[in-house]
């Protein structure tokens, strides 16, 4: 992590720029990215994942996914365990949820993501296993199924 970061002024900004209502808007989410990338830490998964919604962001968020997804899963998978509930709640077509958790079942970890799941707080623990075992994760990704009869 550079000296000269600053989380929470990083974080302050992010939230000044996240509703990307402009191109000046997208250009400074996209600065606040390359910062993130180069100070990675669960806080900034955290707060990054907690900007992905069903809002137009000019494909800002693909960047953000690449960048989260690059991370380390011992910092990535405890995030996105502890955020998924809000990820679905602000996308009620629950397309990030699905992509994010989905592409780490595809080529990720999924028996890490899932020992990262059962050892949360037991309301995330139970947001991501209804998740998964839920019809519209199954039906896009029916890869899940034999993950799901040991939880």
């Amino acid at each position: 992590m550079s000296e000269n970061f600053s989380f929470d002024r990083w974080r302050a900004r992010s939230h000044d720029s996240q509703d990307f209502s402009s191109e000046e808007k997208c250009d400074e989410f996209i600065e606040l990215l390359s910062e993130a990338e180069a100070n990675m830490s669960y806080e900034v998964i955290v707060e990054l994942l907690k900007t992905f919604s069903d809002a137009d962001d000019f494909g800002v968020h693909e960047r953000a996914r690449n960048i989260v997804e690059a991370t380390g899963r011992g910092i990535f998978y405890p995030a996105l365990v502890q955020e998924l509930d809000g990820l679905i709640a602000r996308s009620p077509e629950k397309q990030w949820a699905l992509t994010l958790v989905g592409i780490e079942l595809d080529y990720g970890d999924f028996d890490l993501l899932l020992s990262y799941a059962r050892k949360t707080t037991q309301s995330a623990k139970n947001v991501f296993i209804s998740f998964v075992k839920s019809s519209e994760f199954a039906s896009e990704y029916p890869s899940v199924a034999p993950y799901l009869k040991g939880i």
